[in-house]
């Protein structure tokens, strides 16, 4: 299977995260009207919970999207050749210790001005399924997955300009839905205490999650209380280049860093992913500093399990989605995310997703000083795994961020857990 992104795919995407970077500061007055209520994907215990969890975090029914076409999270061991070896069954264990509160990126093709004005709640749509399917779903094994439908800003409206109430409804939608699910599912059902949760976003849901993070976790609060950790992905985070200089104003978070360890608490995990040639350097879109004395986070999570540096370079473990997962056809190989992924071959086989277990190696890279800088996630893989010259390109292989290390973000997730419970 090789990834291939085209150019208009490119100029898509491109648009997308530049508006996105621009959300609403924490604070700002809203012009943006709060949803009637919250509509959730993926919610333990919701009648039609997407990810197929119980209350408990156990699992009751299979994952599937809104018209109820189940899929599995099974995956296929890939070879050398591109030719499935084995099945490596899903196991999805017993009740959950801990919670994730996921943000999907931007999958929304066309504005609907019937839910961009008011207080109509979104539908559930399948295209913000199948992406929370690909890039999450098997974190369920490890945590209660809840996973909110937001008002985002869609494709058309980005690369036709952005209004501040489109970036509000997206930050207000997302920062509402948290506080839904901290007033009534963050205390423990059995034990009546609060659980630990961790924070996943990609892209838009990046940009989102930082809003919330920035009003509810960075200081001592009771939400960064209970935060295990916040993932990152694909969103420009902003970190001190030094890690002497915590106070600096560019960053992204007055006290919250990227994370040293397995064992550390309320650190950041992140990185932009890209495959550019030696001694070349990717664009500024997700790899630039946004100010003087910081960088753009990237944190490697392979490194962290193997006890390295976070910028050692480390075998990856990329875990790729399916057409049986995406609902892909001959005409539209990639089912709802078709546009997205525009020029992406999606593996045919009847397992969720194509395991690459040995493909490739990343490792976080830094080029320039503290003035002007470059800081991302190398991945050097075989073509079935990262399309050659991806660096070319300004977003590189910004959709691959979450699957190309799966396997690695799904152990360190683990680890994390793990160490929260002590």
């Amino acid at each position: 299977m090789r990834i291939r992104v085209t150019l208009a795919a490119a100029a898509v995407l491109a648009a997308a995260t530049t508006a996105a970077v621009v959300v609403a500061e924490p604070g700002t007055a809203s012009a943006a009207e709060p949803l009637a209520r919250t509509v959730w994907l993926c919610k333990p215990g919701l009648t039609d919970n997407l990810c197929g969890q119980a209350l408990d975090g156990t699992q009751d029914k299979a994952p599937h999207y809104p018209n109820g076409r189940a899929v599995n999270l099974d995956a296929s061991t890939m070879s050398a050749d591109d030719e499935p070896v084995g099945v490596e069954p899903f196991a999805p264990g017993g009740p959950k210790p801990v919670d994730c509160f996921y943000v999907y990126p931007t999958v929304d093709a066309l504005p609907n001005p019937l839910v961009q004005t008011g207080n109509i709640p979104p539908e559930r749509r399948e295209e913000g399924t199948a992406v929370t399917l690909a890039q999450v779903a098997r974190f369920t094994h490890h945590c209660r997955v809840f996973a909110p439908s937001y008002r985002q800003i869609p494709l058309a409206g980005l690369l036709g300009g952005v209004t501040g109430p489109d970036r509000e409804r997206a930050a207000l939608d997302v920062r509402t839905a948290f506080e839904d699910y901290w007033a009534h599912d963050n205390i423990d059902p059995a034990t009546g205490e609060r659980r630990g949760v961790v924070l996943l976003g990609h892209s838009q849901g990046t940009f989102v999650l930082t809003d919330l993070i920035k009003a509810k976790f960075d200081g001592p609060t009771p939400e960064r209380d209970r935060l295990i950790s916040a993932y990152l992905l694909g969103g420009s985070v902003q970190v001190p280049v030094s890690a002497g200089d915590q106070d600096n104003p560019g960053a992204s978070f007055r006290t919250l860093r990227p994370c040293a360890s397995t064992t550390e608490r309320g650190c950041l995990v992140g990185y932009s992913a890209f495959a550019v040639e030696p001694g070349q350097s990717p664009g500024a879109m997700f790899a630039g500093n946004l100010a003087p004395g910081v960088k753009s986070l990237c944190v490697n999570p392979a490194a962290l399990l193997a006890g390295a540096p976070t910028d050692a370079t480390t075998p990856i473990d990329p875990y790729l989605p399916t057409r049986t997962l995406l609902k892909g056809n001959p005409f539209a190989h990639a089912g709802p995310l078709s546009l997205i992924l525009t020029g992406v071959p999606v593996p045919n086989l009847t397992t969720g997703f194509a395991h690459y277990p040995g493909d490739g190696r990343g490792g976080c890279r830094f080029t320039g000083d503290e003035a002007a800088n470059r800081s991302w996630m190398q991945v050097d893989a075989s073509p079935k795994v990262a399309p050659p010259r991806s660096g070319a390109t300004s977003f590189g292989l910004h959709v691959g961020d979450y699957n190309l290390l799966a396997g690695d973000l799904d152990r360190l997730l683990g680890a994390q857990v793990a160490a929260w419970r002590g």
